[in-house]
């Protein structure tokens, strides 16, 4: 797949007639890229794209997880966009000025006789992407951006705060290096927020929050079901799986190991997996796309994997006789239950919290605030066992 870099778009945008722009890291993104275009289509839209899958971080090296095989669409051309760091102060300055600036220039834009561009992006809004495109084809084109759902830590209070940003860079930073990337990273979410609060744009997250309560988005989780059977029945996930009739799944999540004290969480599911077990209950596990060594970490809890490159969720479109879905704080517990009524279980209260990093901490927190009503929470393995049999 041909990799490029953001200043190279525009071009791209302008010679082909390019209508839409989805950016992706995860199979979960993909299939968010994909209801991005079913909306857009719905509208009575001709679609005429460019998917940029952006590199993920695996154990603190770069990786690409997507390629064209976890998409379903069939309108658009796929690159790799470059992972480009530069920690330049005058560079961080602009970049701060231009998104500064961004809202007024989203909100001013004249639309007639304008080529509309949509731009989808996972967990915020793309400003980066935008202001690209804006400052070179501002004369001919408009843009109209979109968010599909990133997760779970869209919705964490905790994990949005300044305190947060301040505790995850005073891991590796110290004094002026810390002061200084705790500033532009504050002043970059206060921007982001400014943008999104100020200007309109189309809103495919599964949840919507009004007046501090979550709510069903009606549109996005009916346009992500039919994604998720589209691709399922596409790509045969099926005839790769094992029998999960009556089984259930364990969902880890890709926290850093350096996290974590004393592999608490292997620990953890040991026990989980050992009490299950008892009562015969058939246990697969679905490691997280962003783990590299799991088959070595998780050898000890003696599961069936399920490591074909694919989201759970097209897994569970086709299985809807398995018994739960097990995991920590994972998106897919609530996509089980929001999307296929599959029971949804946290372990979050069997657990030892105080063995986890403070990010991993705030995330957990901001889970078991959320969603406790959502999902089950058991405080005991006798607790666990009852909801499984």
């Amino acid at each position: 797949m041909r990799q490029i870099t953001i200043d190279q778009i525009p071009s791209l945008v302008e010679c082909n007639g390019i209508n839409f722009i989805g950016t992706a890291v995860t199979p979960w993104h993909a299939h968010g890229i994909d209801c991005a275009i079913k909306y857009i289509r719905s509208q009575g839209r001709t679609v005429k794209g460019l998917v940029f899958i952006k590199p993920a971080l695996k154990e603190g090296k770069i990786y690409y997880i997507l390629d064209e095989q976890n998409f379903v669409n069939d309108c658009c051309e796929f690159y790799q966009l470059a992972a480009i760091f530069n920690t330049q102060p005058l560079y961080l300055l602009n970049k701060q000025f231009n998104r500064f600036q961004a809202t007024a220039r989203y909100n001013n834009q004249d639309y007639v006789d304008k080529h509309l561009v949509f731009i989808a992006s996972p967990w915020h809004l793309d400003l980066d992407l935008f202001i690209c495109l804006h400052s070179h084809l501002h004369k001919s084109h408009s843009f109209r951006l979109m968010k599909v759902e990133e997760g779970l830590s869209t919705y964490f209070p905790a994990v949005n705060t300044f305190k947060h940003i301040w505790t995850v860079n005073a891991k590796n930073k110290k004094r002026l290096s810390l002061l200084a990337s705790f500033l532009f990273q504050s002043f970059d979410k206060i921007l982001q927020q400014r943008f999104e609060h100020h200007t309109n744009w189309i809103n495919l997250n599964l949840l919507k929050i009004t007046s501090g309560n979550f709510h069903e988005n009606v549109i996005a989780t009916s346009l992500y079901r039919d994604t998720v059977s589209e691709f399922e029945s596409k790509k045969k996930i099926g005839n790769g799986l094992p029998n999960l009739n009556g089984a259930v799944i364990l969902c880890t999540m890709a926290y850093l190991k350096s996290e974590i004290k004393g592999n608490s969480d292997v620990n953890t599911l040991e026990k989980i997996v050992e009490e299950l077990h008892k009562q015969g209950v058939k246990i697969f596990l679905k490691p997280h796309p962003r783990e590299i060594d799991y088959r070595i970490r998780y050898a000890s809890l003696g599961c069936e994997f399920i490591d074909i490159p694919c989201s759970v969720e097209s897994i569970l479109v086709s299985n809807s006789n398995i018994k739960a879905i097990i995991s920590f704080s994972s998106t897919v517990l609530i996509t089980a239950k929001l999307l296929f009524k599959i029971k949804a279980i946290s372990i979050l209260n069997l657990l030892d919290i105080n063995m986890y990093g403070a990010y991993i901490q705030d995330e957990m927190h901001s889970f078991i605030d959320c969603f406790a009503s959502l999902v089950d929470m058991p405080k005991s393995l006798s607790e666990l066992r009852s909801l499984t049999i």
